[in-house]
């Protein structure tokens, strides 16, 4: 069952040409086309808890520090394109049904073999609410001009 829903959600992330789509039922309720955490940290900031928790999510990419949000907003189901092995075992251990088309053992940043500067932020993180604390921290500080912009990873 959760692959053809996990199938389904990715369609409509290729249809809704976006790297991140929130559906709840069939209607797209958040989508953005843009690289990195940004658009998901900024999904969880402004849609309100009741619509996340009715929420399936789509993904181009998912490591451990988007995980940890979408299991501090709790929403019901998650599919990506690529997945990080830590945002599995995050999602598992939250008890968030996933779908993911590639299990990859981690996510780079934009620079060649640099890890993502959100991932490593997490790296040793496994309360939500600790994470959305760390990566909110993360990236004021990268927006700030530190490591390339608040969209690394």
């Amino acid at each position: 069952m959760h692959d053809n829903t996990g199938i389904r959600l990715l369609e409509a992330l290729t249809a809704a040409d976006a790297s991140l789509l929130v559906t709840v039922g069939d209607e797209v309720v958040f989508a953005r086309r843009q690289q990195g955490i940004a658009p998901l940290l900024e999904a969880v900031k402004t849609l309100p808890q009741s619509i996340l928790q009715d929420a399936s999510v789509a993904d181009a990419v998912v490591g451990k520090a988007g995980a940890l949000l979408l299991a501090h907003v709790q929403v019901r189901f998650v599919a990506a394109r690529i997945a990080s092995d830590a945002a599995e075992e995050a999602l598992r251990t939250h008890g968030i049904p996933f779908y993911a088309d590639l299990s990859v053992k981690m996510i780079s940043g934009r620079r060649p073999g640099q890890p993502c500067p959100f991932e490593q932020a997490v790296r040793d993180v496994d309360d939500p609410s600790e994470a959305v604390v760390i990566l909110s921290d993360t990236a004021r500080r990268l927006a700030h001009g530190r490591h390339g912009g608040p969209t690394d990873g």
